[in-house]
């Protein structure tokens, strides 16, 4: 059974769909509960102190490059097209 579910409120009315799997006659209760509206924490969050900035440091010291693959001719033909668009948004009729 579905243990939880989320709706908007519309003119202070909230209109929930229920799965099948919740039998007409089913029980239930619906509790307010904001959603959060941020992802991770803000900058007045952040740590500043010399310890937190020497984890960073070390931290991003231990990542390892990003390999990206070498341009092929596909690649070519993809910046030169871009090129010539752009020079056409640009310039008018382009080369």
């Amino acid at each position: 059974m579905t243990q939880s579910m989320q709706s908007i409120v519309h003119d202070r009315k909230v209109v929930v769909t229920v799965p099948d799997d919740i039998p007409d006659g089913t029980r239930v209760e619906l509790r307010f509960v904001p959603v959060a509206d941020q992802f991770g924490m803000d900058e007045s969050q952040w740590r500043t102190d010399a310890v937190a900035i020497k984890e960073w440091s070390e931290w991003l010291d231990s990542m390892e490059p990003v390999e990206f693959a070498k341009p092929d001719e596909f690649d070519r033909k993809f910046a030169e097209f871009n090129i010539q668009a752009v020079s056409k948004q640009m310039l008018g009729d382009g080369p």
